[in-house]
């Protein structure tokens, strides 16, 4: 059970220190941002399973749209971390995570 634990952790720390160019704070890591204190709270949204193509939808047939129609209508969790009230980035599960375990 602890190689399993230690795995977990290790994918963790992989996907924190990845770095990604951020529009505003240049190129870094979601665990430099957190340390940083660039996030005021984390939150779980909901968004489609899938985007809205109009192409796409138009060139489908009738059985398809409607199961096109079903998968807009199935709402999937969207873990966000904001940096203001009304600005947000999406972020993987494991980055939420991490940051709600830091804020207890």
């Amino acid at each position: 059970m602890t190689n399993i634990i230690r795995m977990n952790n290790a994918r963790q720390m992989k996907l924190l220190r990845k770095e990604f160019t951020w529009p505003v704070w240049g190129v870094k890591s979601y665990l430099q941002l957190i340390d940083e204190g660039r996030f005021i709270r984390a939150e779980i949204g909901e968004e489609p399973s899938v985007k809205y193509n109009r192409v796409k939808y138009n060139r489908m047939n009738w059985n398809e749209q409607r199961e096109y129609d079903r998968k807009l209508e199935t709402m999937v969790p969207e873990y966000r971390l904001y940096t203001d009230d009304s600005v947000y980035y999406p972020v993987p599960k494991l980055v939420h995570d991490y940051y709600i375990s830091l804020r207890k």
